[in-house]
């Protein structure tokens, strides 16, 4: 069963507010009440099932579109940057590669795995300068849904802001064998 942090899921929550606080609530008040409870009572570092964060993405999407799932991900993504999840792993990038969006994309994969358990992997390939081509595979079924990969490339979006440069994700169609592609372009500083 594909699992995700508590505390990503935590950070998810609070990252409502990039939505203000009208939407925030409201979408809270559109999740199953066992959903919130379990998120607030787990430890940080306790696993639980990722269905909890498909669900909210589905909720945001429905409630708030594409773009407004994108900056709720990418505000939740900042947190975990700033936060015990990402920062250690961020700090890394920037030691061994510099601050860098080709940098940071290359430590994607570790931070994948800090968050997701049996939820499949994601392998970055450099494609250039400015682009880095991202591939899900090997993604459980429930996970292949729009919202959730939206969600992950919005999120993945936090690395542009992280680095000063403007930049965007987009969806693409993968190859065979591939869940999800995304591919991530970026102005050169």
């Amino acid at each position: 069963m594909p699992e995700m942090r508590a505390d990503q899921l935590k950070e998810n929550l609070y990252a409502l507010l990039a939505l203000g606080n009208e939407t925030a609530s409201r979408i809270l008040a559109d999740l199953p009440p066992q959903h919130l409870r379990r998120i607030e009572q787990a430890g940080r570092t306790e696993w639980l099932p990722v269905e909890l964060g498909v669900n909210l993405g589905v909720v945001i999407h429905r409630t708030v579109g594409d773009e407004g799932l994108r900056v709720w991900s990418r505000a939740a993504v900042r947190r975990s940057m700033d936060g015990s999840i990402q920062k250690p792993l961020l700090d890394t990038a920037v030691r061994l590669f510099g601050l860098s969006p080709t940098g940071l994309f290359k430590m994607t994969p570790q931070g994948w795995r800090a968050i997701f358990r049996g939820a499949g992997e994601l392998v970055v390939t450099e494609s250039g300068a400015t682009s880095t081509t991202l591939d899900l595979v090997g993604l459980p079924d429930g996970l292949r849904g729009y919202p959730f990969v939206l969600g992950i490339a919005g999120g993945l979006e936090a690395i542009f802001g992280t680095c000063k440069v403007t930049g965007e994700i987009k969806l693409v169609d993968p190859p065979p064998g591939v869940g999800a592609r995304m591919l991530a372009t970026w102005t050169a500083r």
